[in-house]
């Protein structure tokens, strides 16, 4: 791959979220700050840099402010973003935490009353399309797709397990995070194995999520 300067780059960022009941939702663990982190780095090496971000607190928000941003809340306007954004970019780093799956919740607020009567939850759920396959499997000649597998276990569990999602998806690389305390979604601090086919694994970190994206351009976009 070809260094960034002068090219387009999206960057999708932040947690998603599946509505429970009119007023409760599931939400999975993202800050958005992994996504900032390479957001600032591709604009430092000349990139034009968009942003689809999810929904992350105020003042994550703020930090995007000086980016073309585009919002998600759910699977549905993730999408239908990614049909817009993806075939404009030439780099597209999937960094946000997307949900596996939805819930179909019913139309009234699940009440106390109720839940105190109840053992287990049942809920309605669908899985959510790969999005990042999908388009993956639409690029462009010269098109980038670069994908983050956050996973928890010991290292040799997460590589091998990024390395078939690699092989899945069809992915230019992916760039795989433990779920350990200190490290991975929410945390400042990050360790990556970044997976290429036909190439070694290469360990980055662990480091601060803002020192690690300049060390993940520099081995997936060498300036020249």
């Amino acid at each position: 791959m070809t260094e960034l300067n002068g090219r387009r780059v999206l960057i999708s960022a932040g947690p998603m979220r599946t509505p429970l009941d009119p007023v409760r939702y599931i939400q999975n663990r993202s800050s958005g700050k992994m996504g900032l982190a390479l957001a600032r780095a591709c604009r430092e090496r000349g990139a034009e840099v968009s942003v689809l971000l999810g929904p992350v607190p105020q003042a994550m928000l703020e930090a995007f402010r000086d980016f073309e941003i585009a919002s998600y809340e759910g699977p549905g306007d993730y999408l239908a973003a990614m049909e817009r954004l993806f075939p404009v970019c030439e780099v597209f780093f999937s960094a946000a935490a997307v949900l596996d799956f939805e819930v179909l919740p019913p139309d009234k607020k699940i009440e106390r009353a109720a839940l105190s009567a109840m053992t287990t939850l049942p809920l309605s759920v669908r899985p959510v399309p790969d999005v990042v396959a999908a388009f993956a499997a639409r690029r462009k000649p010269g098109q980038a797709v670069v994908a983050f597998a956050a996973e928890t276990g010991g290292e040799d569990d997460i590589v091998a397990r990024a390395r078939l999602k690699m092989e899945k998806k069809r992915v230019d690389a992916m760039i795989a995070n433990p779920v350990w305390p200190g490290l991975g979604p929410e945390s400042d601090r990050n360790r990556v194995w970044l997976i290429r086919p036909e190439m070694p694994t290469l360990a980055l970190g662990p480091a601060p999520k803002n020192e690690l994206a300049p060390m993940i351009l520099d081995a997936l976009f060498p300036r020249t």
